[in-house]
């Protein structure tokens, strides 16, 4: 990472923990778009990874003033809550939950076609061993 992004998000977090709103705005600018590449890869799912980073984001708003540049950069501290929230996630069965609902939205798909003259319903059978082995 370039030493003046370092700086500058250096100079940010203090300002952060004292509810500058412009700070953490330029923060998040800043941060966002690596944050959002991470949690994307780890979760594969668009709007999990939307909800994570926001939850991320409230952690660092209220967490700004526990950042101990001693310990690690500032986009390290960062990536390792989204890291950690990522990993939390999986591990919660979320992730298995969300699969199987997409499984489930495959096997019965809605809405189903009417028929106007007869009033009947036509659809596709689809198998769906697949979706109810999870």
């Amino acid at each position: 990472m370039d030493n003046r992004l370092a700086e500058r998000l250096d100079n940010l977090l203090p300002a952060i923990a004292k509810g500058d709103r412009r700070a953490f705005e330029q923060l998040y600018r800043l941060t966002s778009p690596h944050l959002f590449a991470l949690a994307l890869r780890m979760l594969r799912q668009q709007g999990w990874a939307e909800e994570v980073l926001h939850d991320c984001y409230l952690t660092i708003w209220n967490r700004a003033a526990s950042y101990d540049a001693a310990l690690s950069a500032p986009m390290t501290w960062m990536t390792h809550i989204v890291r950690n929230r990522c990993i939390d996630g999986l591990r919660s069965g979320q992730a298995r939950l969300t699969r199987r609902q997409k499984s489930l939205a495959t096997c019965y798909p809605s809405p189903a076609k009417t028929n106007r003259i007869t009033g009947t319903i036509r659809h596709k059978p689809i198998a769906c061993d697949t979706a109810l082995a999870i």
